[in-house]
């Protein structure tokens, strides 16, 4: 190969340096050809690529519904340096080129969509509850029963030693038998 290398001349950006003599990026491409050295992207490799994404779909589908959203992190977090790490130890190393991008952003999107779908649920399911528990107690009790529901809200009840007033509206019986249901539930 025989070509200038001045300043100015033919310049390129590498990995290595930024600015390489055009020719020497020629003769490096030319000689890693005949090494036997270049970087290949067979059809097994879009297979793993593809295996590994339906391996987060499968993970993000089963698993990350059923653990807390710390746990969530940290699957995705794995998942992630995994592929990063299997990627660059061992298939980059053989000359096979992956999508590193697309895989790591597929799960981080998956993760962020399914944190606020828990997130959205969650809250649907506090408001149900406080609407429920608001025909029956008042507020500042709810909002004791809510703050600790594993305390209160558990199958079994608990004991207390406790004073209960019993008492009765003295025609209340044959009042509410006139009304609808709904009206004397307004009431």
């Amino acid at each position: 190969f025989v070509a200038p290398t001045a300043l100015g001349l033919d310049q390129r950006v590498t990995p290595i340096e930024s600015s390489v003599p055009g020719v020497h990026v020629h003769a490096t491409l030319a000689q890693n050809l005949l090494d036997g050295r270049q970087l290949l992207r067979p059809l097994d490799v879009v297979g793993i690529e593809l295996l590994f994404m339906l391996l987060i779909g499968i993970v993000a589908g089963l698993i990350m519904p059923r653990v807390p959203v710390w746990a969530q992190v940290l699957v995705a977090v794995t998942l992630g340096a995994g592929w990063i790490a299997v990627d660059q130890q061992v298939l980059f190393r053989e000359g096979l080129i992956v999508a590193t991008v697309l895989p790591v952003l597929q799960f981080s999107i998956t993760l962020l969509a399914m944190v606020m779908w828990s997130y959205l649920v969650e809250q649907r399911e506090r408001r149900k509850t406080r609407q429920a528990f608001g025909q029956y107690l008042s507020p500042r009790v709810m909002e004791h029963v809510l703050s600790n529901p594993e305390e209160f809200l558990r199958l079994g009840g608990r004991r207390y030693d406790a004073s209960v007033l019993f008492s009765d509206i003295r025609g209340f019986t044959s009042f509410s038998e006139q009304l609808f249901p709904e009206a004397l539930g307004n009431l």
